[in-house]
């Protein structure tokens, strides 16, 4: 069955869409379930385009502006918001983020260290609401960034940053923030970049705001539970070995939401979300079984790499 994904471009005759319209039109092919292209073919693919670019603009491939980076991630991840979490797309959509990076061109290969993909990715998760043009097509503001030279922070488009998640009638859907975290954890399984900030928001949704049993709030708790635990399992079920490399590691991690005043993941943090599955799967009468069962595999997951020493990472942070 194929997947409905498509992003939408202003009617300007004044501006030039066609970069647009190709990158979305390699990536949409390719990100079908029954496509046969490979992830290697189609980094190529892109990878010829940024060349065609910088042969159009008379410049050396890595001296492409920031506005053509944000372009090409920006559709990237607008085509990740609309791919179920538990879909295979999302695997093929990591396998070419990583045909990429390691593609092996002539003259080197641009994407060989992601360019602000990390950036672009932060700006998609983190704003409280997205602005018209990211929800339903993109500005012709970062069109003529993009063709004029690099982003300033004067000329920067706005946007208000928040660590909250999307509540309901919010801009942000909140498929596409599950849908979102399901490629952020991929990549860091992936050994791609590890996004322990992107994790950390996510399990403190589930397991660090669980209302008081006296409040009204508790009465109220199971759609937020039924919908935030299994995102936060996944962080762990798929990225353990990872973020306790953080806590193993003493480093303290400046993003993320705050636990007791501290930032970052550390050992009392860790224990404490433990505990939170455990209860989660023994005792939370309001989860479904299903949400109760993945956080019985989160607990066990953070038990495994307790026990075996695992939470080495040599992995890249973006």
């Amino acid at each position: 069955m194929s997947l409905n994904l498509s992003i939408t471009f202003p009617e300007d005759e004044s501006e030039d869409w066609s970069l647009e319209h190709k990158t979305r039109d390699i990536l949409i092919p390719y990100l079908q379930p029954t496509s046969q292209t490979s992830p290697a073919a189609t980094a190529i693919d892109l990878i010829a385009l940024c060349q065609s670019e910088a042969e159009k603009q008379n410049l050396a491939q890595r001296a492409l502006g920031e506005g053509f980076w944000h372009m090409t991630w920006e559709i990237v991840f607008k085509l990740a918001e609309q791919i179920p979490a538990a879909h295979t797309s999302q695997d093929r959509l990591v396998a070419l983020i990583r045909a990429l990076g390691d593609a092996d061109v002539q003259p080197p290969n641009p994407y060989a260290e992601l360019p602000h993909m990390g950036i672009v990715l932060s700006e998609r998760f983190h704003r409280k609401q997205f602005l018209p043009w990211a929800d339903n097509q993109l500005s012709s503001f970062l069109c003529f960034t993009y063709c004029s030279g690099p982003f300033t922070d004067a000329a920067r488009p706005p946007t208000e940053v928040s660590t909250a998640p999307p509540a309901p009638g919010t801009g942000l859907d909140q498929s596409q923030w599950k849908n979102l975290n399901a490629l952020s954890a991929r990549l860091c399984q992936a050994g791609i970049v590890v996004r322990s900030s992107d994790a950390i928001i996510a399990i403190a949704e589930a397991l660090e705001k669980r209302p008081d049993p006296r409040s009204r709030a508790y009465q109220a708790r199971d759609p937020l539970l039924n919908f935030h635990v299994p995102i936060a399992a996944d962080w762990i079920i798929r990225c353990a070995e990872q973020l306790y490399a953080v806590v193993r590691s003493g480093e303290v991690e400046g993003a993320g939401c705050p636990w007791k005043k501290r930032r970052g993941i550390f050992k009392e943090r860790w224990s404490f979300w433990k505990e939170q599955f455990v209860e989660i799967a023994e005792r939370e009468e309001a989860c479904e079984e299903g949400i109760k069962e993945v956080a019985r595999k989160a607990a066990e997951r953070m038990d495994e790499v307790e026990r075996d020493g695992w939470g080495h990472s040599e992995i890249r942070s973006q």
